[in-house]
């Protein structure tokens, strides 16, 4: 008699509904993270304040985000994806409707900590936990096309909303964007499921063994790989590691602020608003590439090569923002940009479960997560407060540029000793 052959999950339709939702949710938090530096100038304008003042709506909105993901792990087991995404998503799209309304700072800061309190919880974090419960092969590629699928709200952005602001103001901006993520909101929750267990499936490429009862179950001995492995998440907390991988994320996301100034950093270099919002288009759409490039070159290289040439592209472009003036320029320095742009988020959950493992998995990822919020939230500030000061970007270029080299140190110490075949990567 032969003994059982163990078969691996193939990719269903049920694991590409939960791919292309997580994809959804991205895009929600793309449209909004690149709707800024459209909308929010124009505001200020209108209120009568700084750039910098108006620029705390994205501070406030990422700083409580951050808070929340932090420690919002657990909360995704308890109450399942789809009430956290439409829930979290329709909330939200109630307060980006009601910054359309606002007449002070006062409103406008009580409209984004109300947005904060969700936003990312129910987009962004909500999407990276669900493809890495989907898919056990292969994350890398998984986590590139769920980016590259979110680069749809980044192409909203920069070539629906500066006609939409040009025609109706900001508030119709503020509209539409809300709209948008309503609808986001819910067809994204009718398409994911928190895990493959609830639709009676496994985690993609997951190998599973027939019993007598014609029914399929894990593997043990991956079973023991998959939750055995790693740190507790105690250690891993104290971990100088996860520290200074928290700390690159972070100044990476400090650097990702300048997207919130496109608009004013290229009228500055030489072109006007429409010209500017396609560069915000090709932005997005570079970005869909390079997810899609960055999960192969993950699975292929490992996440430290890949990680390193991200800085090198990150540093070229700020050249491109600080020494070149008019259109081509410009685009120069938002092509390479495309690639570092979107670093974190697709190799964030690799690097903690290639270091930490799968036990400290759900309790380390919120923190990394928030990491990028954070980032940006004290980023988009600082930028507009030093412009406000300056007249300029100098400053705030050659300050990202001290930033990459310095992300670059703290990713080979988070990786330094656990570097090795793209198999890591691959989680």
């Amino acid at each position: 008699m032969t003994e059982p052959t163990a078969a691996t999950q193939r990719f269903t339709a049920r694991h590409a509904m939960a791919l292309a939702g997580a994809g959804l949710l991205v895009a929600a938090a793309m449209l909004f993270f690149m709707s800024g530096s459209i909308l929010l100038p124009p505001l200020a304008a209108d209120l009568g304040v700084g750039l910098g003042q108006v620029m705390l709506f994205v501070t406030i909105t990422f700083a409580v985000s951050a808070v929340v993901m932090s420690v919002g792990g657990p909360f995704f087991d308890r109450f399942g994806a789809r009430r956290l995404v439409i829930v979290g998503g329709l909330f939200s799209a109630a307060m980006f409707l009601g910054v359309s309304f606002v007449n002070g700072l006062g409103m406008l800061y009580a409209f984004a900590a109300l947005a904060g309190a969700l936003f990312l919880a129910s987009t962004q974090m909500a999407a990276t936990m669900i493809v890495n419960a989907w898919f056990h092969a292969n994350r890398g590629m998984a986590m590139g096309v769920m980016q590259a699928l979110g680069g749809l709200g980044g192409i909203a952005a920069g070539s629906l909303l500066p006609v939409v602001v040009q025609t109706g103001g900001w508030q119709l901006g503020f509209r539409t964007a809300a709209g948008i993520v309503a609808a986001i909101a819910v067809v994204a929750g009718l398409l994911v499921r928190s895990r493959p267990a609830d639709a009676g499936l496994h985690p993609y490429g997951l190998e599973t063994m027939p019993t007598d009862d014609v029914e399929e179950v894990v593997r043990e001995d991956v079973v023991e790989e998959a939750h055995d492995a790693g740190m507790e998440p105690a250690d891993a907390l104290r971990s100088p590691r996860f520290a200074a991988l928290v700390l690159g994320i972070l100044l990476i996301n400090l650097v990702n602020a300048i997207q919130q100034h496109f608009a004013p950093l290229m009228e500055g270099n030489g072109l006007d608003l429409t010209a500017a919002g396609s560069l915000i288009s090709i932005l997005a759409i570079g970005n869909v590439v390079a997810t899609l490039l960055l999960g192969t070159l993950i699975d292929r290289w490992g996440a430290l090569q890949t990680a390193l040439l991200s800085m090198a592209l990150m540093i070229g472009a700020m050249l491109a923002f600080w020494l070149t003036t008019g259109y081509g320029g410009q685009l120069a320095g938002i092509l390479l940009f495309a690639v570092p742009s979107v670093l974190s988020p697709v190799v964030a959950p690799l690097i903690v479960r290639q270091v930490f493992g799968e036990r400290a998995f759900n309790t380390l990822i919120g923190i990394g997560i928030a990491a990028m919020p954070l980032g940006v939230a004290i980023g988009s500030p600082l930028w507009g407060v030093l412009y406000d000061m300056t007249g300029g970007y100098t400053v705030q270029l050659i300050g990202s540029i001290v930033a990459a080299l310095l992300a670059c140190v703290l990713f080979a110490f988070t990786l330094s000793g656990h570097q090795g075949s793209a198999g890591h990567a691959r989680g």
